[in-house]
């Protein structure tokens, strides 16, 4: 199977792990995941253990950064080269 098959069945599962985690928006790019958070900064979600345990994992990565945008909260990660990465990566911060 092309590679870029197995990139876009891959897509599926990606996005349901970003509903679980309050993701409203992904994008990879150029070896960059940019991760966009719920846009109403005075969401319940903000103060949900789901998301305090994601911010407790991304604590100790070197490759995430914090960023506010337009009102928006994103986190960016650095180095991640395909869909399957990202799954993985975000997969990690699925609290129980």
């Amino acid at each position: 199977m092309p590679k870029e098959v197995t990139e876009l069945l891959q897509i599926v599962p990606l996005r349901q792990v970003a509903i679980k985690l309050g993701i409203e928006k992904l994008v990879l790019k150029s070896n960059v995941l940019m991760v966009y958070l719920v846009s109403d900064q005075e969401s319940l979600y903000y103060q949900s253990p789901q998301f305090h345990f994601m911010m407790q994992q991304i604590q100790g990565k070197n490759n995430c950064k914090i960023q506010e945008k337009n009102n928006k909260l994103m986190l960016v990660f650095k180095d991640v080269k395909n869909v399957q990465q990202a799954y993985g990566l975000l997969e990690s911060f699925v609290g129980n």
